[in-house]
Parts: C-alpha cells; sequence; structure tokens
C-alpha cells in the first residue's frame, strides 16, 4: 500500500469500518488509565523512536484495553478465541516471515542483512514451534489448522500492506512497517507481565513477549531505526512519524489494532464464530449486526416493513457519521448540496430525476 497524504484519503476509505469503530470505546476508556513505563522510551530516552512510540499513546491505551488482552491476563478469555488467534497469528507470521526477508534482502549493511534472515527463519521455525505448543493444549496441529482456516480480511489486509511496503517504498519505510510488530509485542508483553494471569495458556504466551530474550531482539530493530532516521531529510522522517493520521506508523498500528479485533468474538456471534452457530441464531446475529432485535425463540412472525425500516435506520446512522470523517468531502457536498434529505429514512430513495427518467 503506497504511502499517503491526509489530502489523498478517498470517501471509500471514510466509510464505516466495523473493527476500528469496536475499537472506539476501548480507546475511549483506556485514555483514563495510566500507561506502564515503555521500554523502549527506558532504553533509548529522546531517540526517534522514543518520541513516535510515544506519540501514539492512543492507539497504545486502545491495545492495552482491548478485550482480548484484558482477559488474557485475568484469565477470562475464552479458550476458543485464544485458539483462533494462535492460528491467525500462524497464517499471519508466514507473510511476515517474507517481509523480514525482503527487509534482509535490502539491508544496506551485512550485519542488518544477517539479524533480519535471521529473524525471518526464527519467525518460520521458533514461532510455529511456540503455536505448536499452544495448539497441542486443544488436542491439534499448526499444519492441521492452517490448512483447514484461511486468514480473516483484517490479517490479509495487514500483511498486504506489510508486504507492498517492503517490496515497493524505499528501505526504511520497510523498516519502519515492520517495527510496530516486534514494538506492539514487547510492550504488551511487558505491561501484561507487571499483571500476570491465572490461566497458564495465557501466562506462558506474557512470558514469551514480556521475557528478556525478546525485549533484547527488538531493541536492535530499534535501534536500526534510529540510525536510519538519524540519517534521513525531514521530509523524509516525517513519513514515519504516527502524529499525522496519515502516517506510515499510524496506518501499521491501527491496522495492528483492527487486526486485534478479529481475535475477541463480538456479543452477537458467540464464541466459535457465526459458521458453527445453528441457522436460526445465524439469523438472528444478522439482523442484530443490522440493529435489528429479533427474538426467534419467540413465535412472533416478523413484519417485512418493520425489519426493512430498521436495516434502513442502521445503515444511515453510519452514513451519518461517515460523512462527518475528514476525507470524505465528496460525501459531505453531496449530502449537504445535492441530496440532503437521503439521511433521513422518510427522504431516502431514488432521485427524482431517476424516477422519472424509469417511468
Amino acid at each position: 500500500m503506497p504511502q499517503q497524504d491526509d489530502a489523498s484519503v478517498t470517501d471509500a476509505q471514510a466509510l464505516p469500518v466495523e473493527p476500528a469503530a469496536a475499537a472506539a470505546p476501548a480507546a475511549a476508556k483506556s485514555a483514563k488509565s495510566p500507561l506502564p513505563p515503555s521500554v523502549v522510551e527506558a532504553a533509548v530516552p529522546g531517540s526517534f523512536c522514543a518520541q513516535v512510540w510515544r506519540s501514539v499513546d492512543g492507539i497504545h491505551s486502545a491495545i492495552l484495553a482491548h478485550p482480548f488482552l484484558t482477559g488474557l491476563a485475568d484469565g477470562s478469555l475464552d479458550e476458543a478465541a485464544f485458539k483462533f488467534y494462535v492460528v491467525q497469528d500462524s497464517l499471519y507470521l508466514r507473510e511476515y516471515g517474507r517481509a523480514l526477508a525482503q527487509v534482509a534482502s535490502r539491508a544496506p549493511r551485512s550485519d542488518w542483512t544477517a539479524f533480519f534472515s535471521r529473524s525471518s527463519l526464527e519467525t518460520c521455525t521458533v514461532e510455529s514451534g511456540f503455536h505448536q505448543e499452544f495448539l497441542e493444549h486443544f488436542g491439534t496441529s499448526v499444519a492441521a489448522e492452517t490448512a483447514a482456516t484461511r486468514a480473516s480480511p483484517n490479517c490479509r489486509l495487514y500483511t498486504s500492506f506489510l508486504l507492498a511496503t517492503v517490496h515497493e517504498r524505499a528501505f526504511y519505510e520497510g523498516l519502519a512497517a515492520v517495527l510496530p510488530c516486534f514494538v506492539v509485542y514487547l510492550e504488551v508483553g511487558k505491561a501484561l507481565q507487571q499483571r500476570g494471569s491465572p490461566h497458564p495458556l495465557y501466562q506462558s504466551w506474557i512470558t514469551k513477549y514480556g521475557g528478556p530474550e525478546f525485549e533484547g531482539i527488538v531493541l536492535q530493530v530499534v535501534e536500526m531505526v534510529n540510525e536510519v532516521a538519524a540519517e534521513l531529510g525531514e521530509a523524509q522522517a516525517q513519513r514515519l512519524v504516527a502524529a499525522p493520521e496519515g502516517s506510515l506508523m499510524r496506518q501499521v498500528l491501527d491496522a495492528s489494532l483492527q487486526l486485534a479485533a478479529d481475535h475477541t468474538p463480538s456479543r452477537h456471534r458467540g464464541p466459535h464464530g457465526i459458521a458453527q452457530m445453528p441457522w436460526a441464531a445465524q439469523l438472528q446475529s444478522a439482523l442484530a449486526e443490522a440493529g435489528i432485535a429479533a427474538d426467534l425463540q419467540q413465535r412472533q412472525p416478523l413484519q417485512p416493513e418493520a425489519v426493512q425500516e430498521a436495516a434502513l435506520q442502521h445503515y444511515l446512522q453510519h452514513l451519518q457519521t461517515a460523512v462527518q470523517r475528514r476525507g470524505a468531502s465528496r460525501l459531505q457536498h453531496y449530502f449537504d448540496c445535492v441530496r440532503p434529505e437521503c439521511l433521513e429514512v422518510a427522504g431516502y430513495g431514488m432521485a427524482p430525476y431517476l424516477v422519472e427518467l424509469q417511468g
């Protein structure tokens, strides 16, 4: 995905995205809680990476407040959700390993090439072994699960973004694209290490990413980024800084948060996903996602007109939110100047001139 300036955000990008929207309440809630001490800021205070990490406090807070991680820490996370995460993470790391290999091939120094080559190999071997240990708890294996599972939409978007960046952009942008995975896992691991988990499986995950070995690996990448940033011009460095919403770092971290939303089942879908629910529950879940409350256990017929109106109201609420988002200038112009009545249920419908043409 090529880097975009704020002005180049399209109307399509301004439309609602469910995982991001689901994460917003967590971000608002987490803003009240102080963040734990940052490993990166303590290791290299005042450095480029330390400043960048400080600039994404809001995203960091939202990640720590995510129900998947809070459930991991207090042990309440459904094991089915954790299994889903492990399988998706295995699929993700296959592509992440390829991204690291590409970074290695373009590194300007031989020791950096060696480092990222080792990291790519370990991503495909050591991490796979780590996931295998988890999946043995469920009586299955990485090979069996990944063969029968497709990457989730957000997983595909994230990995496609990473691979496009490391292949198509400059080395320093590819390096910046792979950095957040290292740093976020370290910072989250350290934060959760302070809490611990009563669930042995979840505690094993926390120990892995909060441990000194992983910290040493991450800080090597941080030092590389700091060195590269020191050699960049101001305009190039700004492409990596996370303050502007369209920057590379923020895009990667936002994608990471959206990916995390996949790992926590929604209140409607149940712990095993909609595909494993009975057909009636699937229908009820689909209606609920559209804002339509329906108890299919009751012998009361659904009124098509009521369903249609509720669905339309739900859609218009999302559309009104989209119109207010930055980058939705064409949507704003259309609904402010051309068809303002379309944002209301009573006025929604085909444009009058189209009705005449159809007649």
